[in-house]
């Protein structure tokens, strides 16, 4: 098994325990870095049974590829997927994405920015 092969196995298996989960796993061949987002981000963070499996994960993945690294991220931090690194995305069967519920009669879906931008317009206002 392959170093890829065995982080999309992972994380496969993480969304199904945690179905509220989305992972995005991408890898940079330069650096040997393997790097999984995960959302939302409070799953993370969280000291009741993820944290736990995370670690014991990256505890196996150093034994079997002790020269390649291995990170997990949430949002806020510094850390940005990168389309060229992507290698896979484990969506758990009630993942959602984020929205701001303004009250109970509305949501407001927030859509993927960068898709929504377009980048030859000009958004500046004048004074």
């Amino acid at each position: 098994m392959t170093s890829i092969e065995f982080v999309i196995n992972k994380i496969e298996q993480l969304v199904l325990e945690f179905p509220f989960v989305q992972c995005t796993y991408q890898f940079d061949r330069f650096s040997n870095l393997h790097t999984v987002e995960v959302l939302p981000e409070l799953y993370l963070n969280n000291p009741d049974g993820f944290s736990e499996i995370e670690y014991s994960i990256k505890r196996e993945f150093i034994s079997k590829f002790p020269y390649e690294r291995m990170s997990f991220f949430t949002t806020g931090n510094l850390v940005e997927i990168e389309q060229e690194n992507l290698v896979h995305i484990a969506k758990g069967k009630f993942y959602k994405k984020p929205r701001i519920e303004l009250f109970p009669e509305y949501t407001l879906h927030i859509p993927n920015v960068d898709s929504t931008i377009d980048k030859d317009l000009d958004y500046s206002i004048a004074a």
